[in-house]
């Protein structure tokens, strides 16, 4: 159950879908969200340095959760993406918008992407691999 705070992760695409969906204020709720709200809740809540046994290293390496979590940010990274320059070319947005919506998807990229990369880098199979590098070429 305590693995569930990974799902934290998707927070970031979450806030992107706002910063895209709304406009006004709104559209910068992904650089709010990730430069105010998340440093809050560090101060806020305690810092658990935790050490995994070797046991449990190896228990969580072949929990299949995080190869999920791991592969799910793709398609949303993606899809976020081209729903972000939709916006950006469809919509009559004021310019302060289209900021909110540029930083909100440099975000993304840079949170969710660019792990997503790092991680599937390390990864064996050329599958893996070139999902690696698909993903550092957004």
């Amino acid at each position: 159950m305590s693995d569930l705070k990974y799902l934290f992760a998707y927070s970031i695409p979450l806030m992107t879908l706002v910063s895209i969906s709304y406009n006004g204020i709104l559209t910068f709720a992904t650089p709010l969200y990730a430069f105010i709200f998340i440093p809050l809740l560090e101060i806020i809540l305690k810092d658990y340095d935790r050490e995994y046994s070797e046991s449990q290293k190896e228990k969580r390496l072949n929990n299949i959760l995080f190869d999920i979590l791991l592969y799910l940010n793709i398609p949303f990274v993606f899809g976020l993406l081209a729903y972000g320059f939709w916006v950006l070319e469809t919509k009559s947005l004021l310019p302060f918008e289209m900021v909110g919506i540029v930083l909100s998807l440099g975000i993304l990229l840079a949170t969710n992407a660019i792990n997503v990369a790092h991680e599937l880098g390390h990864r064996k199979t050329q599958r893996e691999r070139t999902l690696s590098k698909l993903c550092i070429f957004i």
